[in-house]
């Protein structure tokens, strides 16, 4: 966290309600960088994605639509931008 909050990528606060904790809150900055690493992410998977067969693409779409079943059954927030 301390690299991140050097970089300007996050802030850190103390809890206001308990002296204890920290808060940590990404920047506009982080925002940016992590949109930038999605992107580069997806650049770099892309290609082989696109070597990837109709059948082995809705085999691995179902196998996505199952990981986000089972991660929203676990009450983990997925972000808006996951979609494709």
């Amino acid at each position: 966290v301390r690299r991140l909050e050097d970089a300007g990528m996050v802030t850190r606060t103390t809890d206001p309600t308990d002296a204890r904790a920290v808060r940590i809150r990404i920047t506009p900055e982080g925002v940016a960088a992590l949109r930038q690493a999605r992107l580069d992410r997806g650049a770099a998977v892309d290609p082989y994605l696109e070597r990837l067969s109709d059948a082995e693409r809705e085999v691995l779409t179902k196998a996505v639509d199952v990981m986000r079943r089972l991660i929203e059954d676990a009450g983990i927030p997925l972000p808006s931008s996951t979609a494709r």
